[in-house]
């Protein structure tokens, strides 16, 4: 490595100390200076001037760099408040180099910006710095290495690569015994520096690498990824990975070569069997853990893979119970999604009740519970345990709030509310369709002034059901002996900051384009014709029975329904497109009785290039450029289509104004 004058600075403690903490001295300071590993050290912590000036209590978590690898302590740790601002006992592990401080109060964060709080600790005999110290206050701010180091530092700290290779110089130079751990990281700098030099180093430690009489298998590792990404030598590379496979023959090489090639397996019965002998060298228990980038890239898909086809050849549910003490937690996450959610919104014979995907359900939540009380799956690498739970509840918001409704379908109504209260903080008021769970669990827990309230804050967001709405006006006649005035009240519960800017995104989205006619078949009898609606705003909705967005916009498209009922210069179509079974129209005229919708539902025709029933929703998605379902617009009394939109933002309240408001607009026009 290049050396400079630099490199020959001996740098006494003090200065070291002042090298981390130089701005941040005034509220960040360690005593004893010179601390050491295994032995208790007080950390002092003025918050003046920070984002956590005037909060209380503060915490602090902890990251640490020890045996050249960073770890972060999974609780995080109480503070008591002195005159002057905070202080912490702490007592880093025996051999820890470097320990750097986030400072916590509520949602707020300190993480000392550029200066960090960071402090070297020494050797056990307190003479200098302890091995890996410099290699890890290097790591903490190279761009380079921000993945493998825990975010406990800003953008502002980061610092160039020949500064890196200055702190690595200075580790060698006291510590000659630290190349075996260091020489990746030299690799990785040196290349972006001085390629030509990257090389012959590169070369130079491969074969330092193999002439050891006990390589470790991480040594192992990175020279194969050097030889493959820095050097480009595959020969070299699969040289040096066929006799990491003899000298570790279970080991991560191993994983990950038997992990590919199941992968890359030819068809499902081969992948099969090459599974189960994974499974036998591997035990998934401790697989499920391993952080190597093969195991990033594919054992979730490979594992998710024969977990759903096992579970479909044997068309029942024991494969999958066999599978989830073993899962990552994304598998977890995906037998919820597909496995209880989905066939819960089904029309079709895959359909299930609340009653048959109970059970599941309970075993998948289990789990989900279970990963969050440790961290050692690799999505919670660098996170305290409070970090890691909020991270896998915030993921998993829909399942549990899935979970509650269950739950309140089989008849455990405080443990469904228990669940919903886990991640009602996620949701922010902004999702109406737990809004309306929520709500009707506090309803059913005989909360009803929680529901009301709760019911009120949700419509601010403009993110209210059709049954919340009634819940409001039911205790506003109860209040006011009538319901006059309520439309009033109602409007006045949402933010109108918020109604002014959508009001004005729908004008900005208004067109005006002619749209060909159509004749369909309705379900109510007859066939709707398109070019006999000319003075009439006609409103159409393409959806499928098997859409879930579309039908979950289905309440706000009944509000709306609902209010220009009376109407006759308002017509709505709501367009059955691309349905795949023989039955469809069954399954319609089931749903629709089964949700109480009162709709004009039109069947599309047979599109005379495909056979497919999507013959007006091809001819539109052509002629207009669009794609996806639910697809809504609206057309004027002169027969032009003036407003369109894809897709389902999730509230029935706010599709309901939407529509609404557009249909006034035209209105207006005339």
């Amino acid at each position: 490595m290049k050396r400079t004058g630099m490199n020959k600075i001996l740098l006494p403690v003090a200065l070291l100390a002042a090298i981390c903490t130089t701005k941040a001295q005034t509220r960040f300071k360690v005593s004893p200076e010179k601390s050491v590993g295994g032995k208790e050290m007080q950390v002092f912590y003025n918050p003046k001037n920070t984002a956590l000036e005037g909060l209380a209590p503060v915490k602090a978590s902890v990251a640490y760099f020890k045996d050249f690898s960073w770890q972060v302590e999974e609780k995080e740790l109480e503070m008591k408040m002195v005159d002057s601002g905070w202080v912490l006992q702490y007592t880093p592990s025996v051999g820890t180099g470097l320990v750097t401080f986030n400072f916590h109060s509520g949602d707020k964060t300190d993480k000392g910006e550029k200066p960090t709080y960071t402090w070297m600790l020494m050797d056990s005999a307190g003479q200098k710095q302890q091995r890996g110290a410099y290699i890890g206050w290097a790591m903490l701010r190279l761009n380079d290495f921000k993945n493998e180091v825990p975010p406990f530092r800003e953008d502002s700290v980061f610092i160039e690569n020949s500064v890196g290779l200055f702190w690595i110089n200075q580790e060698l130079r006291n510590f000659p015994e630290s190349r075996r751990d260091v020489f990746p990281m030299a690799v990785r700098l040196l290349q972006k520096e001085n390629p030509a030099k990257a090389d012959t180093i590169a070369l130079r430690d491969i074969a330092f690498i193999r002439s050891l009489p006990d390589p470790k298998e991480r040594e192992w590792v990175a020279i194969i990824e050097i030889a493959r990404n820095v050097l480009r030598n595959k020969p070299l590379a699969d040289s040096l990975e066929a006799e990491g496979l003899k000298k570790f023959p279970a080991g991560q090489i191993a994983f990950d070569k038997d992990l590919y090639a199941v992968f890359r397996a030819p068809d499902a019965q081969k992948r099969a069997e090459m599974w189960t002998a994974f499974k036998k060298k591997f035990p998934l228990d401790e697989a499920r853990f391993v952080d190597s980038d093969a195991a990033r890239m594919y054992y979730l898909k490979v594992f998710r893979g024969q977990a759903f086809t096992e579970f479909l050849q044997k068309g029942n549910e024991q494969s999958i119970y066999n599978y989830l003490p073993v899962a990552p937690v994304l598998a977890l996450f995906d037998f919820h999604r597909h496995i209880v959610a989905g066939p819960l919104e089904r029309l079709d014979e895959q359909k299930r009740t609340p009653q048959q995907v109970l059970a599941l359900s309970n075993a998948i939540i289990a789990e989900v519970e279970k990963a969050a009380t440790h961290t050692r799956f690799p999505e919670a690498r660098f996170k305290t345990l409070p970090q890691w739970k909020d991270y896998e509840y915030r993921l998993f918001k829909d399942a549990f709030k899935t979970h509650a409704f269950v739950l309140s379908q089989t008849g455990s109504l405080e443990k469904a509310l228990a669940y919903a209260e886990m991640v009602k903080g996620y949701y922010e008021y902004k999702s109406a369709d737990f809004n309306k769970l929520y709500t009707d669990l506090l309803l059913k827990n005989r909360r009803v002034t929680d529901a009301v309230a709760y019911a009120e804050r949700s419509a601010r967001e403009n993110a209210v059901s059709p049954e919340m709405i009634d819940l409001l006006k039911k205790e506003y006649v109860k209040k006011n002996k009538n319901e006059q005035g309520f439309e009033t009240y109602f409007a006045s519960l949402k933010s109108t900051d918020k109604a002014e800017q959508q009001k004005q995104h729908l004008k900005d989205q208004l067109i005006s384009m002619p749209i060909a006619s159509f004749a369909l078949e309705s379900n109510k009898g007859g066939i709707a014709d398109l070019s006999k609606q000319k003075g009439k705003i006609v409103v159409l909705d393409f959806w499928a029975t098997w859409c879930a967005p579309c039908k979950a916009a289905m309440p706000g498209m009944q509000m709306a329904v609902n209010k220009y009922a009376s109407d006759p210069n308002v017509q709505f179509y709501f367009i059955a497109t691309q349905e795949t079974k023989a039955d469809y129209k069954k399954m319609i005229a089931d749903f629709l009785t089964e949700k109480k919708y009162n709709f004009n539902v039109l069947y599309d025709g047979k599109n005379p290039a495909t056979g497919k029933p999507d013959a007006v929703y091809s001819k539109y998605a052509k002629s207009i450029g669009f794609s996806g379902i639910p697809q809504k617009m609206i057309i004027d009394g002169k027969g032009n289509l003036r407003w369109r939109s894809t897709g389902y933002m999730g509230s029935p309240s706010e599709l309901a104004d939407e529509i609404s408001y557009v249909i006034e607009l035209l209105k207006a026009e005339k």
